[in-house]
């Protein structure tokens, strides 16, 4: 089986988890607690196991992205479009990661 690693990862509170939890066909709450550190998911699709890395989003937790960055082959950075304010500051943080 071949494996895919997939870092997830951008602002707090942009959908993150939500997006994985979609993707896994889990329920998703209207009340997510925020992640607080790295957490590994698996998804399997015919024979590819995908390994989604959440990461936090929190300012003070974003170090942790150098080790969710390392070995993924998919980078997906995740903003929410519908605030303009949190769109300029993921665009910087985007930038300062690049």
């Amino acid at each position: 089986m071949t494996k895919t690693k997939i870092f997830v990862f951008g602002l707090d509170g942009s959908g993150k988890t939500s997006i994985i939890q979609t993707l896994l066909n889990l329920p998703i709450s209207e009340t997510l607690d925020p992640t607080y550190r790295l957490e590994t998911h698996n998804l399997v699709h015919k024979s590819h196991e995908f390994i989604l890395w959440d990461a936090p989003g929190q300012e003070r937790l974003r170090v942790q992205w150098q080790k969710g960055f390392m070995g993924a082959k998919i980078l997906v950075f995740v903003f929410d479009v519908s605030n303009s304010l949190r769109f300029l500051k993921a665009r910087a943080v985007y930038r300062d990661w690049e």
